[in-house]
């Protein structure tokens, strides 16, 4: 679980601009958030407090990326209106003859 915490704590720390501000952020010392990366053993709250800030910031990321990528429409047909196209198929669907 150390190895967890430790790469928690250093990306929390990327994420929002160095360990100062980390530490910060989280209501300690910058030495307690360097010997935490360093493998010394955190106080839950902390840890805690930091995979927050990394869980909050891969999700924003996750919807900035979702909102950039737009899904094409299909596109209709002209042959039948649309109820016509839904009975074909629902009909075809079930086995039955459209109609």
């Amino acid at each position: 679980m150390a190895l967890v915490q430790q790469r928690t704590f250093a990306r929390a720390a990327e994420m929002v601009g160095g360990t100062f501000h980390l530490a910060s952020r989280l209501h300690v010392q910058p030495t307690d958030i360097e010997a935490w990366i360093a493998g010394e053993e955190p106080p839950l709250s902390a840890f805690l407090a930091a995979a927050d800030i990394v869980f909050n910031e891969v999700m924003e990321a996750l919807r900035r990326a979702a909102a950039s990528t737009s899904v094409p429409t299909p596109a209709r047909t002209e042959e039948a209106p649309e109820d016509e196209q839904f009975r074909t198929t629902e009909s075809s669907a079930f086995g039955r003859p459209p109609g």
